[in-house]
């Protein structure tokens, strides 16, 4: 409670005058009965009567000595729906009507609140306030898309996480994640505030080139939640337009659109299409099927942080909203394991063959993910400790005949070694090179025939 004596006595407010030919005047409230000498003035950019202007400083005073009693609590996170601003009404010991002034976030909530009289406010007419005692609102279960994605830009590229995308509607403000390697002893994860743009493809969507535009195919999408507004060739080239769209083998293409159009239908199509981004070539020689999820990723999908010990758990998943209970059906289940596609090493390129007098000469170039998008690099910064690659040679029929493993975007498979592996050096076989990571796990990758 604040003391009187650090309370104003008056009120000033500052504003144009219509009685006094529009010169600034001064409009004073009544005194208030205190030992205070304080005053507090205003000046607000309006044309009003002094009688207005009395009865706003009136009103300014009145409300800061009413709110001269300020609380603190702490809630469960299950009462997250609450912000700034909303009304309270609290039982013994503070009962009364209470306005919260802030909200911060943590393992629990701590609120600021002053106490109000919305009896003599116009700021609180006709508004009830609501109660955080026995009052709850249902929500169901929140859709829920679980999308393990490459890093998608430079600074994501060092942490381990995890990509969510939810929508509902209602909307409860506040999501909970909860995680457990069992059915049992569930914890709080993270926490979700923002709501994704979702929706699912009307029609297929073949694979197309990489490092060019894809003029053949466009994206037909029907919106669950949200709009698709293209951006233009230069947001696009910028890295504008991104989304993660379901293909048929399970994981997620990273496509970038230039330009969208709603249809009569209310479908969107989106064309001018970058596909395969973010080292989802894989992903995108799949394909993608009508009713394949497509998530924008404008920055609204929330990024889970998970431990490197998390790489290959199942896990159980609970997420619904932060104010409903944890066993209601409120709560969404699923079963997902975290693969760490997060930081996968990317595949190799530019593959060339040179015949030697005693060798077959392979040679590539690497890419990375870490600061690796400039010009002004004179060779592509490693995304790993060190520079490894594993090389698999298989026959055409896909038997593996010889795996070998180099420290330099370079290898010379010996004449007498193919003749071992293949019985003729004219025999046609398949190179697939990829770039291990620091654990030893192979990235993307880079798959040719070679043919004599």
């Amino acid at each position: 409670r604040v003391a009187e004596t650090d309370l104003p006595a008056e009120a000033v407010l500052f504003h144009t005058s219509i009685e006094n030919d529009y010169e600034e005047t001064g409009s004073k409230s009544r005194r208030v009965e205190t030992t205070s000498e304080r005053q507090i003035s205003m000046s607000v950019p309006a044309c009003m009567p002094q009688g207005m202007g009395i009865g706003l400083a009136d009103l300014k005073l009145r409300e800061v000595w009413q709110s001269r009693e300020t609380l603190e609590v702490r809630l469960p996170t299950k009462y997250m729906m609450i912000s700034v601003g909303d009304v309270l009404q609290l039982g013994e010991p503070n009962s009364g009507t209470w306005q919260i002034t802030d909200v911060e976030l943590g393992v629990d909530q701590r609120i600021s609140l002053v106490k109000v009289d919305p009896s003599s406010s116009p700021f609180f007419y006709d508004h009830k306030p609501s109660s955080i005692v026995g009052g709850s609102i249902n929500f169901g279960a929140p859709m829920v898309v679980m999308m393990d994605l490459p890093a998608l830009n430079d600074e994501e590229v060092a942490s381990e996480q995890f990509y969510l995308a939810l929508a509902a509607e209602p909307w409860a403000g506040s999501y909970a994640v909860l995680t457990s390697p069992t059915e049992n002893g569930f914890k709080l994860r993270d926490v979700v505030l923002s709501r994704a743009t979702i929706g699912q493809l009307v029609s297929p969507l073949m694979s197309g080139p990489l490092g060019r535009i894809d003029y053949a195919n466009v994206l037909r999408v029907s919106s669950i939640y949200g709009t698709f507004q293209g951006e233009g060739r230069l947001a696009l080239l910028n890295g504008a337009g991104a989304m993660a769209i379901e293909t048929l083998s399970g994981g997620y293409e990273i496509v970038q659109f230039e330009t969208s159009q709603l249809g009569q239908d209310g479908i969107w199509i989106l064309s001018g299409l970058l596909r395969g981004q973010l080292g989802t070539e894989e992903e995108m020689a799949s394909g993608s099927g009508p009713g394949a999820k497509a998530i924008l990723l404008d920055g609204q999908t929330a990024k889970i942080s998970m431990e490197t010990n998390d790489t290959g758990a199942d896990l159980n998943w609970r997420i619904g909203p932060a104010q409903s209970l944890v066993n209601s059906g409120a709560y969404g289940e699923f079963s997902l394991a975290y693969a760490g596609r997060h930081h996968r090493m990317l595949s190799p390129v530019h593959l060339k063959i040179q015949n030697t007098e005693t060798a077959l000469h392979l040679s590539w170039t690497r890419r990375g993910r870490r600061n690796s998008d400039t010009w002004e690099n004179a060779e592509v910064p490693l995304d790993a400790i060190a520079e490894r690659y594993q090389l698999n040679f298989r026959e055409p029929s896909g038997d593996l005949v010889r795996t070998v493993e180099v420290s330099e975007p370079s290898y010379y498979y010996p004449d007498v070694d193919r003749l071992s592996d293949l019985g003729s050096l004219d025999a046609d076989f398949e190179v697939e090179i990829a770039q291990l990571n620091d654990m030893a796990n192979p990235g993307a990758i880079l798959r040719s025939v070679i043919t004599q």
